[in-house]
Formats: structure tokens, sequence, C-alpha cells
């Protein structure tokens, strides 16, 4: 058996499915998924890695990435949260900050 090890970006994977328009799929079974692309006869998935950060500033996206983090760990994906790096945004017209 040749043993699998999944690594999933959420950033680009969140991004990827909200340009698609199908917000249904933003709450897919990661490990699930990964596991349709192995041969079970062939394949060991002994883990799934999720790696994001927490968009703090939006707090309802928020409380919801946190759900879907909960179920992923449920169903036997590792998730590695890390942060945003903090920016300077400043206004363009008026130099506000």
């Amino acid at each position: 058996m040749m043993r699998v090890v999944a690594f999933v970006d959420g950033f680009n994977l969140y991004h990827a499915i909200d340009d698609l328009g199908k917000q249904h799929y933003k709450w897919l079974d990661i490990r699930k998924i990964v596991l349709s692309f192995l041969d079970p006869n062939l394949h060991d998935l002994v883990s799934t890695y999720y790696f994001s950060a927490y968009a703090t500033w939006l707090p309802d996206a928020h409380r919801r990435h946190q759900v879907f983090v909960r179920a992923l760990e449920y169903s036997g994906v590792t998730a590695i949260m890390g942060s945003f790096k903090e920016k300077r945004r400043q206004c363009k017209t008026c130099g506000s900050g």
C-alpha cells in the first residue's frame, strides 16, 4: 500500500469555490474528497491537513469558519491555523489610515 498525506491550502480552496458561485461547496468534506481520488486497494490515506487563518475582522465569517474547522476536525482532518499578516491600510483619497 502506498501511504498518502493530503495538504490543503484553505485560502486558495475557499476562493476557488467562491469564484464558482456554488456556495454550498464551501462546506465540503475534504477528507472524503481526497479519498474519492484514491484506490483503496493501492492507497492508505494516513492524514489530511488543512491550512488556513481566521478573518477575525469579519465576525460572521469568522464564526462560520470556526464551525467549518470543527467539522473538518471531527471528520479526521488536522487543521493548522495561522494568522494573517497585519497591514497598515490608508485611504487613497484622503490619506486617512
